[in-house]
């Protein structure tokens, strides 16, 4: 069972008007539908623990990864359609991270895990979107507590495959576990960085990229930089992963681009939000909901629509 709370961000003034630095109106989103609220229901029922969520560019299909359940898929494109299991192919129990090519919809990869260590856990890619699954790379690990953005599509990167049909394979990246947490086995600590240059067909473990294990990944919307966010900071890569130069020191919990802005970075940590220009120069701090003691932040996101509005867990 979870209970958490949802906190929004919104802003009074448009967007034009506004920047994202001036934010600071937190409203707080409690988990549960309108029929929920109206029964005086507070939120956090519970049931299946969710590990990932991924929508399509497109915003027709909505993909689950759920702790113990596998992976699920939802049709949003037809109101009223039901989410329906979606493992041909995908033998872990859980998925602990899923993401959708932003280029062609069918292309979807997922990160499996569980609570105990498997040879058949990894990657599995599907290019029939959730249709049927391959274990593209497997590796045995856990994995399944890594509720964090581990994957990140480079938009900016395409290889024709076929030049009589041209096909984008762009290129990928997935960070491994760091502290891989099973209940029971045993499974190997091998922090690591991946990256798949055929649209996650084949993958090669980057030298020297421990440091980097257990990271969000964002990569910027036009230009070829991978962004990692971890324990230690957050980095930044313009050679395809190759090396890295901090942009920031510190336990970061979250971090997102401006889709809109891509010049504005944005991070959280666990008492904190601040905002930078992308090559994070100069960080500002933004105004943050107020907290009990007990409370942390994690898992920034920024609306890829409108600057100003954000959300953190």
């Amino acid at each position: 069972m979870i209970a958490a709370i949802l906190i929004a961000c919104s802003a009074a003034a448009s967007p034009a008007r506004q920047s994202p630095a001036a934010l600071g109106r937190w409203v707080s989103v409690p988990l549960r539908r309108q029929d929920q609220a109206q029964r005086g229901m507070t939120g956090g029922e519970g049931g299946q623990w969710p590990r990932a969520l991924a929508l399509d560019a497109s915003g027709s299909t909505l993909y689950l990864g759920i702790d113990v359940g596998g992976i699920y898929r939802r049709r949003v494109s037809n109101p009223g359609t039901p989410f329906e299991p979606a493992n041909v192919g995908y033998s872990p129990r859980g998925a602990a991270a899923l993401a959708v090519d932003p280029a062609n919809p069918a292309r979807v990869i997922a990160v499996g895990g569980n609570t105990a260590p498997g040879d058949h856990h990894g990657i599995y890619l599907s290019e029939n979107g959730g249709g049927s699954w391959k274990n593209v790379l497997p590796i045995r690990m856990g994995g399944i507590d890594e509720i964090r953005e581990q994957l990140a599509f480079d938009p900016t990167s395409t290889v024709a495959t076929d030049k009589a049909k041209p096909r984008i394979t762009p290129r990928v990246y997935w960070s491994r576990v760091d502290h891989d947490k099973v209940n029971w086995g045993e499974a190997p600590h091998h922090p690591a960085l991946y990256t798949s240059a055929d649209g996650g067909r084949t993958w090669s473990e980057l030298p020297n990229s421990a440091p980097y294990g257990g990271s969000i990944l964002r990569h910027h919307p036009r230009k070829p930089w991978l962004y990692l966010a971890n324990d230690r900071g957050v980095f930044r890569s313009q050679n395809f992963g190759k090396t890295f130069e901090t942009l920031f020191t510190g336990k970061v919990t979250g971090i997102d681009i401006l889709q809109t802005n891509p010049a504005n970075l944005v991070i959280s940590t666990e008492r904190a939000i601040l905002i930078a220009d992308e090559n994070g120069r100069h960080w500002k701090q933004t105004p943050a909901p107020p907290l009990e003691d007990n409370f942390l932040l994690r898992n920034l996101k920024a609306s890829p629509a409108d600057p100003n509005r954000w959300v953190i867990w």
